[in-house]
């Protein structure tokens, strides 16, 4: 019997999964973030490779036209939708937000917020994403100096 701890997990493994596939192997690391603000569902995922942020259609040696990134769009936003649903079920809640971070062949980070944001008081997703996308390659670029 599945309870919604077990949905949660899930969702995350499906999600890098999916991020896992598309990436086929040329991606050290996999971010993905996802939103119900407003009660939208959204998701996008970019990567980093070799100390390189780069968005889905940027990752060099995979497929990435338009349909594959549609899977791995629809893989997250399915997954998103089934965690929304097990919080209904469960009467528990899901997060509005997450932020995941997965090393390739290492572990799972993951951040969440269980605050919806009005309409107009919140960023919109591009923005958080390019926040966070450059909060990498800081990250990313200070590693590269310290060796």
């Amino acid at each position: 019997m599945a309870i919604f701890e077990d949905v949660f997990s899930e969702a995350q493994m499906e999600m890098v999964a999916a991020g896992l596939d598309y990436a086929a192997g040329q991606a050290d690391n996999i971010y993905i973030y996802f939103s119900t603000l407003g009660g939208m569902l959204y998701a996008h995922a970019f990567f980093s490779r070799d100390g390189h942020v780069l968005l889905t259609h940027q990752l060099p040696g995979v497929d990435t036209s338009v349909t594959q990134q549609q899977v791995l769009l629809d893989a997250c936003l399915r997954e998103l939708k089934n965690l929304q649903e097990a919080g209904v079920a469960y009467n528990r809640e899901a997060p509005v937000e997450g932020y995941l971070h997965y090393k390739v062949g290492g572990a799972l980070d993951a951040r969440y917020s269980y605050e919806d944001i009005p309409v107009g008081e919140d960023p919109q997703w591009d923005k958080k994403l390019e926040t966070w996308m450059k909060s990498v390659q800081e990250e990313l670029d200070g590693k590269a100096t310290q060796r």
